[in-house]
Parts: structure tokens; sequence; C-alpha cells
């Protein structure tokens, strides 16, 4: 069978069947809305910030941009070593924080230009989230005095809003595909839909304007069947 799709099709399709289309897309929000409320849980990232002060460098190695690149990425490889880590997990006194563990939910990264150090953690605790990040920069402090000295610059501090899920980006991507999705099952059912009930069915299926209509006299027959059995 086929099947010309116009841009009149497509539009005919939007209009009659908008409300639908409509109330199926914001049905689909709600259910997204209330499982992403209920039933996943939230992760909340915290960040500690530090200046890596490379002492033991002289001042032509310093301005050695390589090499001080090369420092940066030991020190981060460092943060999560297993020495910084146990002693991590020793200072938390927590038999669930273990190395293994702290190693999963902690990333570590750089910036070259300014020598700054972030440590991140992730927990479905707020307060432990940051907790975990500055226990790890303590401890890689502690560690880690041969490679280069950690000079503060933010505390980790308890977010106030989880950093997954997102609420905002999952009802918008539901409210999308479910309008999407509705709207192209039921372009796909008017197109296979082979009834006949409008002027416009019947014009585009025999490529013929329509000059004429008789209207259906069923009910008038009725009334007059109905009248003679009363008489």
């Amino acid at each position: 069978m086929d099947v010309e799709i116009s841009i009149k099709l497509l539009l005919k399709t939007l209009v009659k069947h908008l409300w639908w289309i409509i109330i199926i897309t914001v049905l689909v929000a709600i259910l997204v809305a209330l499982y992403t409320t209920y039933f996943i849980t939230p992760v909340y990232s915290a960040t500690t910030t530090a200046r890596i002060m490379i002492s033991d460098m002289n001042s032509t190695a310093q301005g050695n941009l390589t090499t001080t690149i090369n420092i940066l990425s030991t020190y981060a490889t460092s943060v999560l070593s297993d020495d910084t880590l146990k002693t991590a997990s020793e200072m938390i006194d927590d038999p669930l924080y273990t190395p293994e563990y702290l190693r999963e939910i902690v990333t570590v990264s750089f910036d070259q230009g300014s020598i700054i150090l972030y440590i991140t953690a992730f927990s479905t605790n707020a307060e432990n989230a940051a907790i975990i990040a500055n226990t790890i920069r303590d401890a890689a402090a502690y560690c880690n005095t041969d490679l280069a000295e950690l000079t503060l610059i933010n505390e980790a501090k308890a977010p106030l809003a989880p950093y997954s899920p997102s609420m905002i980006k999952n009802v918008l991507l539901a409210t999308m595909v479910a309008f999407v999705l509705s709207y192209a099952l039921f372009l796909v059912v008017d197109i296979y839909n082979d009834k006949i009930t409008t002027e416009d069915d019947l014009a585009a299926v025999l490529d013929l304007p329509v000059i004429g209509a008789i209207p259906l006299l069923e009910s008038l027959s009725v009334e007059k069947k109905t009248k003679s059995e009363g008489k």
C-alpha cells in the first residue's frame, strides 16, 4: 500500500488528535515526575579544591609546562592510590568506606593553568559526600608530601540539591518523547485507516472533487414509520 504523507495530513492528524496527545503527554510527564521523586535514590556530590604547591622544583622546572603537567597528573593519580585511600578509610572510621569503595565514589581532576586540584565525592547522603571529599584531600596532603604540598582553597560543603537525578531533565525528556510517540501513533492509525467518514476522505481516495452529498435519511424513515404505526 503506497501512502503519501503530506503536510496537510500531518497537520490534520495533529489537530484531530491534539487533545489526546496533550493528555497522554501530561500523564507521562506526571508519572515520570512521581517515579523520579519516589523511586530513584538521589545522589549528591561535593567538591573540595586545593592548590598544588610544587616546593621542591627549581625555577627552571617550574617554568616548564610539560614538567608541571606531569607532576600534576602524578599527584592527581596518587590521590586515589592505595596508601591515600587506606589512610582516608581509617580517618573516616566506617567499615562501609573501604579503599575499594572510596575509589568508586571519588573523582580527581586538576586545572593545569592554575595548578588547582578538584576532589569530588558522590554519596546518597549530602553530609557524607562533603565529609568524604574533605577527608580524601586531607589524606592526600598527609601521604604525598614528597610530591607537593596542598594549600586549601575551598572546603567541600553539603550540597542543597542532588547531583542526580535531575527532575527538570527527566520531565522535559519524557514530555518530548511522549508527545512525539503519541503523535506518531495517531499518524500511523490515520494513514492506515481505510474508512471514509468525510468528504475530504472521499476526495483523497478518488482524487476527484466532491460536487454533492446525499444526506442520511434514516431518522426521517424511522419518524414516518412511527407515525404510521400510531394511526
